[in-house]
């Protein structure tokens, strides 16, 4: 069963591209880029012993959002994972897969998606609630589908769309409703 490891950091060239509406993304992002990138650059000789690895595809919290980064040129293929994802999901018998759907949600950001744009479009999956503790794989989910063949098509055609992927554990800060 094949999963999504550590994905390859946005390039600082493509990250000045952006138009200025995507700044505060970018913003955001940057403290979990540094985190991912500093995560990977560690060997299995300088991990603890005693902490076994993260997975970055379990929910921290709910609500969770991951940040997807997909190559512009890649963006049909990101959607028709999904779509297949989707499919996955809705036909399982595993009741803690079939949770993972329950507020699973997925968002373009369409400042990203300039038509023509040789930069990265962002794709938020919002989860709320989330499974806290539950990994949001793709790959665990597309593999337990469907046959091995279809799994590997779906797999690859995600995999290669992807510049980033990253989490985004939340913190309630403050609650604007009224009574909150």
């Amino acid at each position: 069963m094949k999963s999504f490891g550590s994905l390859p950091a946005l390039s600082r060239r493509a990250a000045l591209g952006l138009p200025l509406a995507t700044l505060a993304i970018l913003c955001a992002a940057s403290g979990v880029i540094a985190q991912s990138a500093q995560g990977q650059a560690q060997t299995p000789a300088q991990t603890p012993a005693a902490q076994p690895a993260e997975n970055q595809l379990a929910a921290k919290s709910s609500p969770t959002v991951f940040l997807n980064v997909v190559k512009p040129d890649k963006t049909a293929d990101f959607e028709a994972a999904m779509a297949k994802i989707k499919e996955a999901l809705a036909k399982t018998e595993k009741p803690e897969l079939k949770k993972l759907a329950d507020g699973w949600r997925v968002y373009k950001v369409s400042e990203t998606a300039a038509p023509g744009s040789t930069n990265p479009v962002f794709y938020l999956w919002i989860v709320d609630p989330a499974q806290v503790g539950e990994a949001y794989d793709p790959g665990k989910i597309i593999y337990d589908a469907f046959p091995r063949e279809e799994a590997d098509a779906v797999f690859n055609k995600l995999k290669d769309s992807y510049a980033q992927l990253n989490r985004w554990t939340l913190e309630k800060v403050v609650d604007m409703k009224s009574g909150g």
